[in-house]
């Protein structure tokens, strides 16, 4: 911490708090304001004159903010209505002459008001032209701020960290400063360290990012002075959430300060483009009226209004045209509308509604479980003729309220949490995962699981934010037992379930690890275990557990009596904060249309009080359809002759066809071994790839390696970001690898991770993987297939983790890093078969659509097809790729040459790819026959002599 002592603080059984106010105040950006005039209208009168907020904000709408901002369907000429958050201070250092000192322009000064920690303008960088604040050497630069001591609010910087950034420069926001340095207090301290790549939160919660070089970022800070909560936000992901009182100095006051650009000594940093605004919800609002008309005019108009979690005495304030007289209908969710002749204007105010009971919000985690939802209704007949034709409102009962469940208790085994101490010293811990279906979730109840040879236990449960690898990272909240239920019995223990009241805790969409400890009351004979869960697969990461008394100070991974990780029993229940967008997929095939297929896409959400309509919209969607002819090739050609046969390749679908030739594999050597301990970074990005492209696979993990027969395969794949313990299982078994590659198989191998490994993988032929982050890559080979479609440099955060050297003779190097010049990205063969090595973050670039996406699919599916060709020196092809509108055929000449052939039968296979969902891979049997010429006899006539 700068210029203070650091703070220690022991955080125990500490609740945070993460409700802010406002709809979706953890997951959404907000509106700029208009620029309109803010009218005042008295709210007794209900006229235009005096318009006030009941909490002092005014929020004002206008129909000037484009389309794309609004949730607006189906509604002809439609403009968009939307709240915008007051605006209370900004500055963008445009103002000021360039080159300017910062200290005594604008309210900014020096740190303790001493100029020689000013600022200079410059317009060597800006987010808003022509200028930014350059934060250097000695620059610590502060701005007071006054009367933010209540309600919710934003803190917002645009910053540019250069390319050749050095040293440690900070953020920092106060509840507490003055020059003569007697009231300081930090609330906000951030970390940006040019040494290690990374921004880091120096307060209690933690929480570290990739630093991000050479483009403009923003830093959110999201402040609820009511609740006390702070969360902030480093180029839209979550850094940190915490108090806004104790998360750095501790002991603060519920005030916004100061905020505080420190160099630290460290190289420039710019800033722009920083604001501090009321963070006022946003409300979803159309009208449907035209949006010019003639003066006298009277036209139709109706306004519709969907307001969820808004403050009392939030006003809409509508001006129509001027000339235009109103007729219509006004329609709001809660509250009153209504129109106001005096000043031609709409006017619209909320009032909370009465409560209505809880309801139940739709989760949906797999466009399957539709069919459950819509199981008792029955929609309109649809036909292939149907384009987008007729939907209906249904009514959706009963749904499930779990979020994550990782499975009861297996029987299996358990790892200890205590041993009769009534302080806890281990405790257990695993992920889930709150997927992007809702901006924010309720969290109602936690329930795990646990064995025990004693009487029930108290018990607590932690929530962690992720670290960004294996474990949790800092403490969000911590919540007592509720109640506990005798489930059964196992090892001869009683088996309990505890059950945790987490109401009123709220979560963004995202990763977080629940941590299980039991309270024991101190008799060393008493013993508790939290049971591994009997899902049979390890979802997202294992379980981990530590603990001080069983030697594992650190989160270990959790490993069962047969050696396999394994996850923890326990469940998450809740729910959407607010209504959520739910896209649903029917696939039915249409008769007389090959391969196309029904779409109903709807949204869910709350209508009126407790109910919940799902809205369905259907239309046929086309799809590619591959039709070859003959289904079968078959030759009966002479010894050192050729022969041509022709293959035709059609589209019979409703959309273009894509489609590949390969001269291959017998269909039966075509399957793909996937080995894994966990996903990478938790995207399954290769699975769906090769599903997609209707590649057959089967998947291990490391512990099956020692006993698996790879001879089956024609390609083997190992993904980034394994654990530890899968590269000391893959360095024990490498010569088995060697062998596979050597007898002619392929492998996709790729060796960076969350963090440095230990042991480091060794690589087929003595390879050398060495550490060595870089966020841009550069392409040597562009003609390369795998890097086809990928900009040159590319870039990501970061592009690739691992580099390598010592590489094998004849290697290619398709792709290095920018910085060190060394290969990140190499093809090369050993014996008979084929290797790719990479050190790039490639199933993270395709999750995110960084620059490096297509690499990954590009070189699975070009791994695949070399691995799946074969040698088949008497056939040939005159095209092997093309694309087909629907109804078009093309032409393949397939030839036959027996040249120094012996006579006999031979066979191979046509594989076709194509992106049809239906048929992915045709196969078409080829038949060569080689015999020999037929013998010809020639009669002469004879001619006779009388």
């Amino acid at each position: 911490m700068k210029r203070t002592t650091i703070f220690t603080t022991l955080v125990s059984l500490l609740t945070i708090a993460l409700i802010l106010m406002g709809s979706g105040a953890l997951a959404k950006d907000y509106i700029g304001n208009s620029g309109n005039t803010q009218t005042e209208v008295d709210t007794d009168a209900k006229s235009s004159e005096g318009i006030q907020s009941l909490r002092g904000s005014f929020v004002e709408f206008d129909d000037s903010v484009g389309s794309d901002t609004c949730n607006i369907t189906g509604v002809p000429q439609a403009s968009c209505l939307q709240a915008t958050p007051l605006t209370t201070w900004m500055d963008n250092f445009d103002s000021y002459a360039t080159g300017s000192q910062l200290h005594g322009q604008g309210g900014w000064k020096g740190w303790f008001n001493d100029p020689s920690a000013g600022a200079l303008t410059s317009d060597a960088q800006a987010n808003s032209a022509p200028n930014s604040a350059a934060i250097l050497g000695a620059s610590d630069l502060v701005h007071e701020y006054d009367g933010y001591t209540s309600g919710a609010w934003v803190y917002k910087a645009m910053q540019f960290v250069p390319n050749d950034f050095v040293g440690q420069s900070y953020f920092i926001l106060l509840n507490s400063y003055d020059d003569a340095g007697s009231n300081l207090n930090w609330s906000v301290q951030v970390l940006f360290n040019g040494d290690t790549n990374q921004v880091s939160n120096t307060g209690v919660s933690g929480g570290t990012l990739p630093l991000i070089r050479g483009n403009w970022v923003e830093l959110r800070v999201e402040i609820d002075l009511d609740a006390d909560t702070q969360a902030f936000y480093y180029n839209n992901q979550l850094l940190y959430m915490g108090t806004w009182t104790s998360e750095v100095s501790g002991g603060g006051v519920l005030n916004i300060g100061a905020v505080d650009l420190y160099a630290n000594g460290a190289s420039v940093v710019y800033y722009d483009d920083m604001s501090l605004a009321f963070m006022s919800p946003i409300v979803d609002a159309w009208k449907e009226a035209p949006d010019f008309a003639e003066p006298g005019e009277v036209i139709p108009y109706t306004i519709t209004i969907e307001a969820t979690m808004l403050m009392d005495g939030m006003y809409m304030v509508d001006p129509l045209p001027e000339g235009v007289e109103f007729a219509g209908n006004l329609t709001w969710t809660d509250g009153e509308a209504w129109y106001d002749e005096d000043d031609n204007t709409v006017y619209w105010e909320y009032y909370e509604p009465e409560a209505v009971g809880e309801p139940t919000i739709p989760v949906v985690y797999d466009p399957a479980t539709i069919d459950d939802l819509v199981a008792d209704v029955e929609l309109p007949p649809m036909t292939a003729a149907t384009t987008d034709g007729p939907f209906e409102r249904l009514l959706i009962t009963g749904l499930s309220g779990t979020l994550w469940d990782n499975g009861d208790f297996d029987g299996n085994s358990g790892l200890s949490s205590e041993l009769g101490t009534s302080v806890p010293d281990a405790r257990t811990a695993d992920d889930f995962l709150l997927e992007d279906l809702c901006p924010l979730y309720d969290i109602n109840m936690i329930r795990t699981q646990m064995l025990q040879n004693s009487n029930p236990w108290d018990a607590i449960v932690e929530i962690y934010a992720d670290s960004g690898g294996a474990g949790p990272a800092s403490l969000l909240a911590t919540f007592p037992m509720t109640s506990w239920e005798l489930r059964g019995s196992a090892f001869g223990y009683p088996w309990y379930e505890y059950t945790f009241d987490t109401s009123g805790m709220q979560l963004p969409a995202g990763k977080y690890w629940v941590s299980s400890i039991g309270l024991g009351d101190g008799s060393l004979g008493d013993r508790a275990f939290f049971g591994t869960s009997g899902n049979g697969f390890v979802q997202l990461q294992e379980g981990y557990f530590k603990s001080d008394y069983f030697g594992f100070p650190n989160w270990t991974p959790g490993i069962d009596v047969f050696g396999n990780y394994t996850d923890y029993a326990f469940n998450i229940d809740g729910g959407c904060a607010e209504p959520v967008l739910i896209e649903v997929s029917f696939d039915v095939t249409v008769t007389g249309l090959h391969g196309d297929h029904i779409v109903n896409e709807g949204w869910a959400g709350i209508v009126e009080g407790p109910e919940q309509y799902f809205e369905a919209v259907t239309e046929v969607v086309g799809t590619p359809g591959i039709n070859v002819d003959p289904l079968e090739l078959s030759a009966e050609v002479v010894i050192d002759t050729t022969a041509m046969q022709t293959l035709n390749v059609c589209n019979v679908g409703t959309a273009p066809l894509e489609w590949d030739l390969i001269i291959g594999a017998d269909p039966i050597m075509m399957s793909v071994l996937i080995i894994q301990d966990q996903y990478p970074w938790g995207f399954s990005s290769i699975q769906d790839i090769l599903t997609t492209k209707g590649i057959d696979y089967d998947q291990i993990d490391s512990l099956q390696i020692p006993a698996v027969d790879l001879s089956p395969y024609v390609l083997v794949i190992v993904p980034s970001d394994q654990p530890s313990a899968f590269y000391t299982t893959w360095n024990d078994n490498l010569a088995k690898f060697e062998d596979y590659v050597e007898n002619g198989g392929a492998l996709w191998l790729s060796t960076a991770t969350s963090s440095e490994t230990d042991p480091e993988p060794l690589l087929p032929g003595g390879v050398i993987k060495s550490l060595d982050l870089d966020e841009y890559n550069e392409i040597l080979e562009p003609t390369h297939p795998w890097v086809a479609g990928v900009p040159d440099p590319m870039y990501g955060t970061f592009a690739s983790h691992d580099s390598f050297t010592n590489l094998y003779p004849g290697s290619v190097v398709v792709a290095q890093a920018q910085t060190s010049h060394n290969p990140t990205l190499v093809d090369y063969s050993l014996g008979d078969g084929r290797i790719l090595i990479t050190g790039q973050t490639l199933e993270f670039a395709w999750a995110y659509d960084w620059d490096g996406a297509p690499i990954l699919q590009n070189s699975l599916i070009d791994m695949y097809y070399w691995a799946v060709a074969s040698d088949i020196p008497w056939l040939s092809e005159d095209a092997n790729t093309g694309e087909l509108l629907p109804g078009e055929c093309q032409e393949v000449k397939m030839t036959f040459d027996t040249t120094g052939m012996d006579l006999g039968d031979y066979s191979a296979n046509l594989l076709i790819f194509s992106n049809d969902p239906l048929n992915p891979i045709k196969v078409v049997p080829v038949e060569l026959m080689v015999v020999e010429p037929e013998e010809f006899f020639i009669y002469l006539p004879v001619a006779l002599k009388n």
